[in-house]
């Protein structure tokens, strides 16, 4: 029912209304499938993202399989593009290692937005587990679905230039006026002459244009399209710079072409007409500026290659919004980006030539020669932009100088000043004053105005800012308790990207904390926090965290719990940290000891030279010298070190088998270094044949001695059920370990440090907020300050129900104290209604699960007594035979618990008796009152003292024997400063 009209073939026009088109709708289509295929590739291939867990690459697009075009129907422009992309990506990790992926995306078309669209992200199936899998699904699906953004911008952009159509109502008007009917015919580039054709259908102007010499359209639509730069890229297929005015320079056919616009008329009695000189330029001649003659004229006069910009301004650039030129001498004209200014090209404003630092720019392409300027902003906003470039380095020097300290006093004046930049509204600065105070952290501790800085930030978007309040609702810190704000702010804080809140998530979905219980849903988030701690690891293994319970050192003053010596202290964050301040101090120890011949000492500084900081510069070939040197004397940390060189090639050539067998050596001496190299040679199959089983038995052994990149390998193959059963409680176990190995368990220690100096306020809140994040340590030294009421944050009143909140969570990690705990609060009535039941409950948990003595003795005594269980003394008697058994403390108080349940048991004995009459007559309690019992175990006590001095007073009168004199050293003694093998 339709006919093919004049002028474009694409353009239909229905003879008459039908079933179909009852209006009689008339439409253009472009078909612009195989430019959407150039265009898709072309902006995908390359993307690159980094991170710290490595850089991953989209190397090859393997298909792009679907199609595209632009349709106008009835005056409307209708996009349709529907397609289905597939790409391959290489990721290399910190060490080298490359891992293969793909990305998929299913349905890339006009239906879906671009926010919603589905980027899959996935490794090769023979790939091992890496973070560079999530680097890609969060920064690479980002680039992705913007390089996608910018194609759909292009395809509406470029191509959609003269598909709305004129109707022929207004092709008749426009004729009337300029007396001239449009030429639908061949016409020629630079003619003005006219030919009538005949009117069979509608008379249209079209811009569908060829290669060729003639193009089906009017002279005045050509003279719009030579002047426009997107569409002489979409004519030429190729990249251009076109400066459409009067004296404007033009690059063409990827700089090929370079020429200048000598005159442009649009004088109806004229006719359109563009006069331009232009040069042909070969790619072998481009850099030497070289021209060859194509054109009407020889030479160009005034333009060379240097004055046109090395490449069309990039979509994004061109699209974004352009700011307008405030004073100068175009006030009120738009910036042109990139614009030409000594030379150089600048694509945005700049502050280049200015002595006053204000930014500028140029609104014409050459500044040079236009000389026509204008500001980038007011003097308020200059001034403005200013202060927040001198706060910005004055945070950035205080910072510094606060991470090359230990020295409190210096820290506290460098918080000091950082409290003034966090004045001139730095947002990091706040951050950290803000925390600052909450903790007491060298600033004075004030909570509500913590809370107001947090406010202030979280509605600027800072994620820190959002975990804290989080944090301030969860605790109830300086505001109304409430679990649902708290888990708000925690959510914004982890879509931030905060990791903090990433794992109180994981906590609390793991210990279904005012959330469902979620294996899932902790496993992703704990998953998130552990490749980021992972990737943080040196191969010392991470930092050594000291989890100090508060209550064991109150009972057992004379413990090994306390914090170790500073200096050994010192050393282990050396350890953990590159570039510590204790660096130049370990450099220097590991030398004297290296050169007293200190294998150790040795291997260290092996170690220092390979991964390289502030004060020692990486250097593979001095670091393989100590590494050979302590491996030679046998040492398992040099073995481990040679193997690491060979394994990666750092000094050496790579050699698997050598690798292998460095690594063997290092793990028969028990070294985990050794142990987790030869279980990661094993899981990826490198130099040996694949083996999970091997794989996760090197692992296991590194975990033994606390490696977290063990323990984080061992995670991912329960996660993934590689080598194993797979086993989500188990994964969300050992990520937990992994991510509370992180930086911030360094809190644990200052929170000890303020413990030690008397600050309880500021222990209690570091503390809590390391308790949100699921630290057991944590939670029960919040118990147990709030038990001793050594805090004056919260009211007396809400101490032991705070308290037995924090002893419930310890208690569900597994601490037995905290067990023990509870079954005392519910016996006394702490924080909660007395009851004999639950509290039999918790002390049966923990006797059972745990073996602890105290919880026997306990379940003694309820069932001495018959409170919240049925009185049973036989029970009793074994249960106080079990509490000495499991603990040697236990003995004294057993002894004691029996004596006094002999006696009533030969009571009850008496009364079963003849003399049961009589006996029965004797009332105890009105005899000798309702504490008899207590009486009883105190003459018993006495009684066992004056045993116990008696007996010491006979050890001491028995007379010792001389010390033996000091044995002579032998004549094999080894010298001075080697110790024994042990």
């Amino acid at each position: 029912m339709a006919k093919w009209g004049e002028g474009d073939p694409r353009w239909i026009v229905e003879e008459r209304a039908d079933a179909t088109n009852v209006n009689n709708w008339h439409w253009t289509e472009r078909d612009v499938t195989s430019w959407s295929q150039d265009a898709i590739n072309g902006l995908l291939l390359g993307l690159r993202v980094e991170g710290e867990a490595g850089s991953c690459e989209i190397t090859d697009v393997t298909n792009i399989d679907g199609e595209a075009s632009i349709n106008n129907r009835k005056g409307k422009l209708i996009y349709f593009y529907e397609w289905v992309v597939k790409a391959s990506w290489t990721g290399t990790n910190k060490m080298g290692i490359k891992y293969k992926g793909t990305v998929e995306i299913p349905n890339l078309s006009d239906e879906n937005d671009m926010d919603d669209l589905d980027i899959s992200v996935s490794l090769c199936k023979d790939q091992p587990s890496t973070p560079l899998t999530d680097l890609m699904r969060k920064e690479g699906v980002k680039k992705i679905r913007m390089a996608l953004g910018n194609y759909v911008k292009h395809l509406k952009t470029e191509f959609s230039q003269g598909m709305i159509l004129p109707t022929e109502k207004a092709l008749n008007k426009q004729n009337e006026e300029t007396q001239a009917k449009v030429q639908l015919d061949k016409t020629q580039i630079g003619s003005s002459t006219t030919k009538n054709a005949p009117n069979t259908g509608v008379k249209i102007s079209t811009v569908s244009l060829t290669m060729k010499d003639s193009f089906l359209t009017s002279p005045e639509e050509l003279y719009r399209v030579f002047l426009t730069q997107e569409m002489v890229q979409a004519f030429t297929h190729l990249a251009a710079f076109v400066d459409g005015c009067s004296g404007g320079k033009f690059r063409l056919l990827e700089g090929n072409v370079l020429g200048q616009f000598a005159e442009l008329s649009t004088d109806n009695n004229d006719g359109s007409k563009i006069v331009a000189g232009h040069a042909y330029v070969p790619k072998d001649a481009q850099a030497d500026h070289g021209t060859t003659d194509t054109g009407a004229e020889s030479e160009v006069e005034g333009v060379e290659q240097e004055d046109l910009p090395s490449q069309p301004p990039p979509p994004q650039e061109r699209h974004k919004e352009v700011p307008v030129a405030i004073g100068g001498t175009a006030h009120g004209e738009p910036c042109v980006f990139p614009f030409l200014f000594q030379d150089k090209e600048f694509s945005e404003c700049t502050t280049v030539g200015r002595g006053d630092g204000r930014l500028w720019c140029a609104t014409t392409y050459d500044y040079n020669s236009d000389k026509k300027w204008g500001f980038c902003e007011t003097e308020e906003q200059a001034e403005q932009r200013r202060l927040v470039e001198e706060a910005e380095e004055q945070y950035q020097d205080t910072i510094k100088m606060i991470n090359s300290t230990n020295r409190r006093s210096q820290k506290k004046e460098l918080y000091d000043r950082l409290l003034k930049v966090a004045e001139m509204g730095h947002a990091k600065a706040m951050e950290k004053v803000a925390y600052a105070m909450l903790f007491g952290d060298y600033l004075p501790q004030s909570i509500p105005q913590a809370k107001e800085i947090f406010e202030k930030l979280a509605l600027e978007g800072s994620p820190k800012a959002q975990t804290a309040l989080g944090f301030l609702y969860a605790a109830g810190l300086g505001v109304n308790s409430s679990q649902a704000k708290a888990l708000v702010y925690y959510t914004f804080g982890a879509l931030g990207g905060n990791l903090v809140a990433h794992m109180i998530l994981g906590y609390r979905y793991w210990g279904g904390v005012g959330v469902p219980q979620s294996c899932e849903s902790a496993l992703t988030h704990y998953r998130l926090v552990a490749n980021h701690v992972a990737s943080d690891v040196s191969l010392t293994g991470g930092s050594a965290v000291q989890r100090i319970r508060l209550l064991d050192e109150v009972e057992n003053p004379g413990s090994s719990s306390g914090m170790l010596e500073e200096d050994l202290i010192q050393y282990y964050q050396f350890l953990a940290e590159k570039g510590d301040v204790q660096a130049q101090r370990a450099y220097e120890y590991f030398n004297q000891a290296a050169n007293a011949g200190n294998t150790h000492a040795m291997a260290f500084l092996g170690k220092m030279y390979s991964e390289g900081s502030e004060y020692v510069a990486q250097n593979n070939d001095t670091a393989l010298h100590y590494f050979k040197k302590a491996a030679d004397l046998g040492n398992p940390v040099g073995q481990s070190g040679l193997g690491m060189a060979y394994l990666y090639g750092r000094g050496v050539p790579v050699n698997y088998d050598l690798a292998l067998k460095y690594f063997q050596k290092a793990a028969e001496q028990g070294w985990v270094d050794g142990q987790l190299q030869l279980g990661t040679m094993y899981y990826n199959g490198i130099g040996v044949k694949r083996d999970y089983k091997q794989a996760l038995k090197f692992f296991n052994l590194a975990s033994q001695a606390g490696h977290i990149l063990a323990f984080y390998n061992l995670a991912q193959m329960h996660a993934t059920g590689t080598g194993v059963m797979r086993s989500c409680h188990t994964a969300v176990e050992l990520f937990k370990n992994v991510c509370e190995r992180g930086r911030w368990s360094e809190r644990l220690m200052t929170a000890y440090g303020s413990f030690k100096e008397g600050d309880m306020d500021s222990a209690l809140v570091q503390y809590l907020l390391l308790a949100e994040q699921g630290y057991e340590v944590a939670q029960s030294n919040v118990a147990f300050i709030l038990d001793q009421k050594g805090s004056q944050i919260f009211n007396e009143n809400e101490t032991y129900p705070r308290a037995l909140l924090h002893w419930t969570r310890a208690a569900a990690q597994g601490y037995t104290v905290a067990r023990i705990k509870l079954g005392d609060y519910h016996f006394y009535g702490y924080g909660t209604d007395v009851d004999y039941e639950t509290a039999v409950i918790h002390y049966r948990l923990a006797s059972e699960q745990q073996h602890s003595a105290q919880a026997m003795f306990n379940l003694g005594y309820m069932h001495e007594k018959g409170l919240g269980i049925k009185q049973d003394i036989h029970l009793a008697k074994r249960f106080y035979d079990m509490a000495a058994e499991a603990s040697p403390d236990a003995q004294v108080p057993v002894f004691l618990a029996l004596c006094k349940l002999g006696l009533i048991y030969a009571l009850q004995y008496l009364q079963d008796l003849n003399l049961k009459e009589l006996v029965s007559q004797v009332d105890l309690d009105q005899l000798l009152g309702p504490e008899w019992d207590l009486y009883l175990m105190t003459v018993i006590a006495l009684l066992l003292g004056t045993v116990i001095a008696y007996r010491q007073r006979q050890h001491q009168a028995v007379p010792r024997a001389p010390a033996a004199p000091p044995r002579p050293p032998a004549q094999a003694e080894q010298p001075a400063g080697e110790p024994e093998e042990q």
